[in-house]
């Protein structure tokens, strides 16, 4: 199972790392922050479109192809018929919003262009992962990212003046490009399967639901960034939230790859298999925020210059959060793989309420701290209530205190007492030794 998500991080990570160099050295470096802070905003705008468009139907095409329990033409038919009115109406709030910020119609077009594209490339990846084909899984997240970036960095070298508008019209290219090589997917479904239920439109509805209040705390923040505190303040997130934003993969592909394994696995053999999984995926958010914390400003400076410096306070306080996004990613498959989406659906739009309520107060009077602050605090509520709630295993918890402690050591000593080679000693030995021991059980683990 370790090979499965390290391919499918491998692939991600590498797209991930070149769309990274893009947005945080070209656009800072060759438009400025205030650019970068418009590609945030959109790209935010673009994230939460999509999901809304989506209505959870990739989720639930992933469990359904997963058990065989829908046919390619049922399939097709709800991605072409029933969608169609969810698309229009985000491709209708979408023109809203780029007319209010008085975005241009070169750049916003493409973007709406996209939004249909991908929901395609969406769907397509979700038989993927059902299927447990991990190349083509491997092959759909690359080209969304990767191959975008690859395009645009070649560009931006030769011609370093090229607009937005042009990247966004590349970015639309490329996901049409990504959704015909992911048509073959639909092959790997049954002709036949059992017709619909009134249940089946339920699950749709409730995970769309989900999907749709989650991505509100997700990318919200950047949006209400810049329209309450201008460019300058949504790029400094923006830069700040690149770094995250790209060690989420892992936690994406650790979940990708559990997903289809909970939903066939037995009773007996669900807990223990989620359970590890869990503690690896925690551990590995440990370490990503201690590597954050010791490289992150560096590597921001070296790629961004001067113009990355108002991204690291907003980048401190994310990297807190990366081990609560990590296990939320597996929390949020285990609940769908019991069908409890109900329960996700309701914490999840009490902690968006939340996230939105918190990002209005405090948005004015501290900017990207205070947006990445509740980021931190939505991320870690909805990770106790769903450790304690959803999981139901105060043991879970006991090991998040144990991984807390020692990922505090390390914070304190790289940030407070600036001992940067005692805090690689720490996370070393803390962090990077547990990790190693569980990937060996996830390796063993089928």
């Amino acid at each position: 199972m370790l090979k499965s998500i390290l391919a499918l991080q491998l692939a991600q990570a590498f797209g991930r790392a070149l769309f990274f160099v893009f947005s945080i050295w070209h656009i800072n470096r060759a438009l400025g922050v205030e650019a970068k802070g418009v590609w945030t905003a959109l790209f935010s705008l673009f994230g939460i479109l999509l999901v809304c468009s989506n209505m959870g139907f990739e989720i639930w095409l992933s469990r359904a192809a997963a058990a065989g329990s829908v046919s390619r033409g049922q399939a097709r038919r709800f991605l072409f018929l029933a969608k169609s009115g969810w698309w229009l109406l985000s491709l209708a709030f979408g023109a809203y919003w780029a007319w209010r910020s008085g975005w241009s119609a070169a750049l916003a077009l493409p973007f709406g262009l996209a939004l249909v594209f991908d929901g395609v490339g969406v769907a397509e990846q979700a038989v993927f992962e059902g299927k447990k084909r991990t190349a083509a899984m491997a092959g759909m997240s690359f080209m969304k990212s990767g191959a975008f970036a690859l395009a645009a960095l070649a560009i931006g070298v030769l011609y370093p003046a090229t607009p937005l508008s042009f990247f966004a019209w590349l970015f639309a290219a490329v996901l049409l490009a990504r959704a015909a090589l992911g048509w073959r997917c639909w092959r790997l479904l049954p002709e036949q399967a059992a017709p619909l239920t009134s249940d089946s439109w339920r699950q749709v509805a409730a995970m769309g639901a989900y999907t749709v209040v989650t991505v509100l705390y997700f990318k919200v923040d950047a949006v209400m960034l810049s329209d309450m505190a201008g460019d300058r303040v949504t790029g400094n997130y923006g830069n700040a939230y690149d770094f995250v934003e790209g060690a989420l993969f892992f936690s994406g592909a650790a979940g990708a790859v559990l997903f289809p394994r909970l939903v066939t696995a037995g009773e007996k053999g669900r807990g223990p298999l989620f359970d590890l999984m869990f503690k690896f995926v925690l551990l590995a958010g440990a370490a990503g925020a201690a590597a954050l914390w010791l490289a992150g400003p560096t590597v921001g400076a070296w790629l961004a210059g001067a113009e990355f410096a108002g991204a690291e306070p907003p980048l401190a306080i994310l990297a807190l959060g990366l081990p609560f996004m990590f296990a939320n990613g597996v929390l949020s498959r285990w609940l769908f793989a019991l069908g409890r989406e109900g329960f996700a659906l309701r914490t999840a739009a009490l902690l968006a309420l939340f996230n939105i309520i918190g990002n209005w107060l405090l948005i004015p009077e501290y900017g990207a701290e205070g947006a990445a602050f509740m980021t931190l605090a939505t991320e870690g509520v909805l990770f106790f209530a769903w450790t304690l709630m959803g999981r139901r295993s105060p043991q879970l918890l006991l090991f998040w205190l144990a991984l807390s402690a020692a990922l505090l050591a390390v914070g304190y000593t790289a940030l407070y007492l600036e001992q940067v080679w005692i805090s690689v000693v720490l996370a070393a030995l803390l962090l990077g030794w547990p990790l190693a021991l569980y990937a060996r059980r996830v390796e063993r683990a089928r």
